[in-house]
């Protein structure tokens, strides 16, 4: 039998690692995949209500540097998974729309047992104004979700 998969939310942050350790600790059962999601230059402008996407000029070189920080990221979440005895591969997705989406998109398509996103610890109000990945998730999934919070709560 094949063990289950654990989708971990890999950006490189302390967030992440942290949510990272958290999965190899509640989650040793499972296999990882360190997920790290990326965005093109005019995705991002778009996501965020800008109309300067189509201004964009030479986006092609943000968009290669993106890419490559995603796999770099990914490949050091799944190392380092490794290195504490798990199983673990790393995973980078481009995301057409949303982060979010493409969260679960990867989640349903390894059929996911579980997914496990670092919360970042924003104050309320740059939760209202900028949109949270690890909300939208859990808004949008039937699968259980661990949201690792920081170590040390923001003041509010």
């Amino acid at each position: 039998m094949t063990p289950p998969v654990t989708l971990v939310c890999f950006d490189g942050s302390a967030a992440s690692r942290r949510g990272l350790d958290v999965a190899q600790t509640l989650l040793a059962s499972t296999d990882l995949i360190a997920l790290t999601v990326w965005q093109s230059v005019a995705n991002r402008l778009a996501e965020a209500g800008s109309l300067g996407a189509m201004a964009v000029v030479a986006h092609e070189s943000a968009d290669q540097a993106a890419e490559e920080e995603a796999r770099a990221a990914a490949a050091r979440g799944a190392a380092i998974a490794r290195a504490g005895g798990g199983h673990a591969q790393a995973r980078v997705e481009e995301a057409d729309e949303f982060v979010w989406k493409a969260v679960l998109k990867v989640a349903d398509e390894v059929d996911a047992a579980s997914i496990v996103i670092g919360s970042r610890g924003r104050s309320p109000l740059k939760g209202a104004l900028l949109g949270s990945v690890s909300r939208e998730v859990l808004a949008h999934t039937s699968r259980p979700v661990l949201v690792v919070t920081p170590t040390h709560p923001p003041e509010r």
